[in-house]
C-alpha cells in the first residue's frame, strides 16, 4: 500500500498559447488558481501554489541586494540580513532551491523579463540575462551551483556555474523542511 502525502498542486508553466494539439498550453495542467501571486504591502510576494514568500523586488533592497555578487557573497547577504533587520519584519530569509526559482518562470513571455508581473526589477539587459542564484549545489562539486536566467529569450536557462560567478539574488522564506534531516 502506498501512503500519500499532503496533495501538492504543481503550479502552470503560464503557458496558454497553444501552438500544436498536445502541447503546455494546449492542456494548461497544473494548479489553477487564478491569482497565483499575491503582491502584500510590506514588499513581499505570496505564493499560493508553493506558500513561499518571495522579496518583491531585490533592488529596491538596496545593497548588496541590488547588485550582482557571487554564491558565497550571497549566502553571506542573507545572513547579515537575517541577523539585522530582517526584511519585512522577518529573520527566516534564504536562498531558494533551483525548484523554487524555477517555480517562478512564466514560459509564455516572449521578451522581457519571464518571470510574473508583480516581481518587479527583473534585470533582462544581455550580461545578466536575468540571472539568479539557487541554493542548489552542482553535484559535480562545490565550487559550482545552479541559477535561472529570466531574461524571457533565455528562459529555463538553468545551468550550474561557478560560485565565482555574480548573478543576482531574490531572497524566499517559507516552505517545508525535511524532517529526516
Amino acid at each position: 500500500m502506498i501512503e500519500r502525502l499532503n496533495r501538492i498542486w504543481l503550479p502552470r508553466t503560464g503557458q496558454t498559447t497553444s501552438l500544436v494539439t498536445g502541447d503546455d498550453g494546449y492542456y494548461r495542467m497544473g494548479n489553477p488558481r487564478v491569482t497565483r501571486f499575491i503582491a502584500l504591502a510590506d514588499g513581499c510576494v505570496y505564493d499560493r501554489a508553493t506558500n513561499l514568500f518571495w522579496v518583491a523586488d531585490n533592488v529596491a533592497m538596496g545593497s548588496p541586494f541590488n547588485a550582482r555578487m557571487n554564491h558565497a557573497a550571497a549566502l553571506a547577504a542573507i545572513a547579515a540580513l537575517n541577523a539585522g533587520a530582517g526584511f519585512a519584519g522577518y529573520n527566516d530569509w534564504r536562498l531558494p532551491n533551483i525548484n523554487e526559482l524555477m517555480s517562478l518562470m512564466d514560459h509564455e513571455k516572449a521578451s522581457g523579463a519571464a518571470m510574473n508581473a508583480v516581481f518587479t526589477n527583473v534585470p533582462v539587459d544581455l550580461t545578466s540575462r536575468g540571472r539568479y542564484w539557487s541554493s542548489t549545489e552542482w553535484r559535480a562539486g562545490g565550487g559550482w551551483a545552479w541559477d535561472v536566467a529570466f531574461a524571457a529569450v533565455y528562459a529555463n536557462g538553468t545551468t550550474p556555474i561557478a560560485k565565482t560567478n555574480t548573478v543576482y539574488v531574490r531572497p524566499v522564506r517559507g516552505g517545508q523542511k525535511n524532517a529526516n534531516r
